[in-house]
């Protein structure tokens, strides 16, 4: 058996892999990395070799690590994987002076960015990005199964609109609004009683903590995130 990263061995959403692998004796086992996950570690190779199977662990492994980078992320820190989508000019800007900003790249990018939409849990903006652009936020593949990402606005004083998009389609995609102390309860009970979900964070000189904020996201169980927006 070929395996990209080691077998597991406790109970999760599935039984151990190891128990499987034993049971329909399997002789030999070609491991391309040990997983980092504490509950697994070296354990899951150890209980195969005890068995009497040959294991060979180190096959293909930056590739894999490559490939499995998200998970890697998050099980060794519990905080998401974040990476940041931009379109610039060759002079460097994300915009003309006038704030236009409709369309650097071409019909190629901005499907890849619908395809990072579908690859990773979550995409996150700022309160200035979901003012001013009223942005939807959502996967727009077409003609197969797509999982929509959570959407995040950083929102330090819960200033989003009722009659943006965001909120008006928080029912159907899951929204989360980071908010501070300084957000006003009656703004706040709004945006939960139209399906948005509201996020106390610590702050930072008045604003949301993004430190913080990225903690809180992982301890929701969130492995990754899409920057998109402004400056």
């Amino acid at each position: 058996m070929y395996v990209t990263l080691e077998p597991c061995c406790h109970h999760g959403k599935t039984p151990p892999c190891t128990d499987a692998i034993i049971e329909h004796g399997i002789e030999r086992v070609f491991v391309g990395m040990r997983d980092p996950n504490p509950l697994v570690a070296g354990k899951g190779i150890a209980l195969l070799r005890e068995a009497g199977i040959e294991v060979v662990c180190g096959i293909e492994e930056e590739t894999i690590r490559e490939q499995n980078r998200i998970f890697l992320k998050y099980i060794s820190t519990h905080r998401p994987w974040v990476a940041l989508k931009t379109a610039m000019t060759l002079d460097g800007k994300i915009a003309t002076w006038s704030g236009d900003s409709k369309w650097i790249t071409g019909t190629e990018a901005r499907a890849y960015v619908h395809e990072l939409r579908h690859r990773l849990m979550a995409i996150m903006v700022g309160i200035g990005t979901s003012m001013t652009d009223d942005p939807l936020l959502n996967c727009r593949i077409e003609g197969r199964g797509v999982r929509q990402p959570i959407r995040v606005v950083v929102d330090s004083n819960a200033r989003l609109g009722l009659d943006r998009q965001l909120v008006k389609t928080a029912e159907e995609y899951r929204t989360i609004v980071a908010h501070t102390r300084f957000a006003g309860e009656d703004k706040l009970e709004a945006l939960r009683q139209a399906g948005v979900e509201t996020l106390l964070c610590a702050e930072k000189a008045g604003l949301v903590d993004v430190d913080n904020l990225l903690d809180l996201l992982g301890q929701m169980g969130i492995d990754s995130i899409l920057l998109e927006g402004g400056g």
